[in-house]
């Protein structure tokens, strides 16, 4: 129990907090009335906006007590839906909508990149006591804005897709970037200064600044170490997850 909150908040207040989850899923329909509309920039604006929401609502939950205080209202059940609709099918639909694979793989990509995800969304297992996921946590929304920002080649978008598809059915571990334990004291300005260049990319759009996109891909190689340190540690998380 935190002792900042001893008891439960009113049940006002937790429908509040739930409440404010839930906006969640306004800035990814927002982010789909942006894509249909043609207008990227717009729609990476509601995916940044859902994922910072989406960053803050579970410590406020969870030191509020809001399952106590709404025991039949599941917080948890709720997030993830909303993390499956923000973080795979609008940006799938991103990927697709904005050309950033060959038109001949964009629609088998978009089903696999769906299909794999639902098992993503359904593992029991899907996070380790360190805060490390286990297998890649089907964050799309992440993936499509480095494509788009990075303007990576569209064949380089192929390997990824296939090669994070195939790891979200692993034991590979992909570190939390806010919660994980271990180096948080490098992690977390890593993660501040890679979502602050994020949304400065996404706001100057189209226009782009090449130190910038170097910061992101930094960052992303930041996490891929820490992934890779994380799973050798584990003689057995190379090994499929189901």
């Amino acid at each position: 129990m935190d002792e900042r909150f001893p008891t439960p908040v009113g049940p006002r207040v937790a429908w509040g907090i739930h409440v404010f989850t839930a906006t969640g899923a306004l800035c990814g329909m927002f982010g789909l009335i942006a894509i249909n509309d043609n207008e990227p920039k717009a729609a990476l604006l509601w995916l940044m906006a859902a994922l910072v929401i989406d960053g803050i609502d579970g410590p406020i939950a969870r030191r509020c007590q809001v399952k106590a205080a709404l025991p039949k209202v599941d917080g948890y059940v709720l997030d993830l839906v909303i993390d499956f609709f923000t973080c795979v099918i609008v940006p799938a639909l991103f990927i697709y909508n904005f050309h950033l694979l060959p038109d001949p793989v964009a629609v088998p990509a978009m089903a696999a990149i769906v299909l794999t995800s639902l098992f993503a969304f359904s593992r029991s297992d899907i996070q380790t006591d360190d805060n490390y996921f286990e297998g890649f946590p089907a964050m799309w929304n992440l993936v499509a804005n480095t494509f788009f920002l990075v303007s990576t080649p569209r064949m380089v978008n192929v390997v990824v897709v296939v090669g994070l598809c195939a790891l979200t059915l692993s034991s590979v571990k992909f570190p939390h970037p806010v919660r994980v334990s271990n180096n948080r004291a490098v992690t977390l300005p890593v993660t501040v200064v890679w979502f602050g260049t994020m949304t400065g990319l996404t706001i100057i759009y189209p226009t782009s600044v090449w130190w910038a996109q170097l910061v992101l891909l930094l960052a992303l190689a930041y996490f891929a170490a820490l992934s890779v340190r994380r799973t050798l540690s584990d003689t057995h998380s190379i090994a499929p997850a189901f």
